[in-house]
């Protein structure tokens, strides 16, 4: 489904990701871990759009997609799920929700059924609908970012730290929502700093050190690696 080819970018002069090869297949839950400043988040922000490559191919269910804008790769099918809770603290719940159909073109009785979906995964939602936004804490505005995610109806979603910042409970929470699309068959890229849960519930992952993936595996076989142990889960 996503194809990264010798993928380089960076800001101006100073280059960040040094030849990045990635391919995430349709259905897979693949994770990124890495130190702060690894490069994850400009990763992220390449594949999606916001931060334009140096050299490199980015590839999307058979689209050389290298050169499109954000907008461009919601209506193929990928959402971004950026890191810091991005979302419309002015608007209400349901408006916010409301904006990820509209960016797609979703007509009125589409909208009003991926709704419904959402009110489902996130019942909280559906009682809060005419609140601000901004006024919800920190893991109920991640979780609106999320829903407003799958009003898309993403093929591929790209998750940047969700779980930065939250309370142990509202973490348990994302993870379960996360488990139950990949369930679904929705493809996931996660950049994550829990990484233990990032790699208990992957299909497979990759350390990210100073732009270059220096170590590649299953969830289970990171989970067991002694450097990956001794580096990110304190063995």
């Amino acid at each position: 489904m996503l194809e990264i080819k010798n993928l380089h970018a960076g800001y101006g002069a100073f280059e960040v990701l040094f030849g990045i090869d990635l391919k995430v297949s349709k259905g897979q839950w693949v994770s990124l871990i890495g130190t702060n400043g690894a490069g994850k988040t400009t990763l992220l922000n390449t594949i999606a759009g916001i931060h334009k490559s140096t050299k490199g191919e980015i590839w999307f269910k058979g689209t050389n997609i290298t050169a499109f804008k954000p907008c461009e790769m919601y209506r193929l099918g990928m959402a971004y799920m950026a890191e810091g809770h991005p979302i419309f603290q002015n608007l209400s719940v349901k408006e916010n929700l409301e904006l990820g159909g509209i960016a797609v073109g979703l007509p009125p009785k589409q909208q009003a059924q991926k709704l419904e979906e959402n009110y489902h995964l996130f019942p909280f939602l559906e009682q809060r609908l005419k609140q601000r936004a901004g006024t919800l804490s920190g893991g109920e505005q991640q979780l609106l970012s999320l829903a407003r995610c799958l009003m898309t109806s993403p093929r591929l979603i790209l998750c940047d730290e969700p779980t930065l910042g939250l309370a142990p409970f509202m973490v348990k929470e994302l993870f379960r929502i996360l488990k139950h699309l990949h369930q679904q068959g929705t493809t996931l890229l996660l950049v994550e700093q829990n990484v233990e849960q990032a790699l208990l519930f992957c299909d497979e992952a990759h350390v990210l050190e100073q732009g270059v993936i220096t170590l590649s595996g299953t969830g289970a076989e990171l989970l067991k690696n002694a450097a990956v142990q001794n580096a990110y889960l304190g063995c």
